[in-house]
């Protein structure tokens, strides 16, 4: 009898262990893809048109370059892509209104800092207007403050997004020091992931003997 109270008791409490475990996988998922459906019906304020929806950079090609007035600079100041001969460059294409921007922006400052000198971060802004972009930014000055290779630029009328085949965001861009694509990633992604160190150690590391 008492056996039988037991199994009992063990099932019920297995079915709502099962159940409470599908339901925050269920809701979770939900909310993943509410971010990412998100993106893609703001990405039409990118202005991108079908004309140029099937641009795809090829992976181990080279990027179109772009030259880009600096957000943040006391001065006017343009920032040139692959003038950068030294560096991994991170194209991040971000909006002030793109909450996955937000959520995945802190993350760009503590991979930057782990790698200092050996990865540029260009984060090419999407909103309507530079002071859009500048009052952003500067809601993360703490994080990126003192941090070298970190560029915020103003994307004036989308071009350099349409360029690039921008559908959605965010969207990231990885590209080696001789401007050739290695990576892109539409939508959220969290880059303190110990995968992504991973890749980054690997790549540097041939970078760095030569290879």
């Amino acid at each position: 009898m008492k056996n039988s109270i037991w199994l009992k008791a063990l099932t019920s409490a297995l079915i709502l262990s099962f159940l409470v475990s599908f339901g925050l996988y269920y809701f979770s998922d939900r909310f993943f893809q509410a971010k990412n459906k998100q993106t893609m019906i703001k990405s039409a304020e990118l202005g991108t048109s079908a004309d140029n929806a099937d641009v795809v950079l090829p992976i181990g090609k080279n990027v179109p370059d772009f030259e880009l007035a600096d957000v943040l600079a006391d001065v006017e100041i343009n920032r040139r892509l692959l003038a950068d001969t030294k560096t991994v460059k991170i194209i991040n294409f971000w909006a002030s209104w793109c909450e996955p921007c937000v959520e995945e922006f802190s993350s760009f400052a503590r991979l930057v800092k782990d790698y200092e000198g050996e990865i540029s971060f260009y984060g090419v802004g999407q909103d309507d207007s530079r002071e859009e972009s500048k009052t952003f930014i500067k809601a993360f000055n703490s994080e990126f403050k003192d941090i070298s290779n970190i560029y915020f630029l103003f994307d004036v009328n989308k071009k350099t997004a349409k360029t690039y085949g921008v559908l959605a965001l965010p969207e990231t861009f990885i590209i080696d020091a001789n401007g050739k694509l290695l990576k892109r990633i539409t939508g959220f992604f969290d880059w303190d992931q110990d995968q992504v160190r991973v890749f980054f150690n690997k790549m540097l590391s041939t970078k760095r003997s030569g290879l």
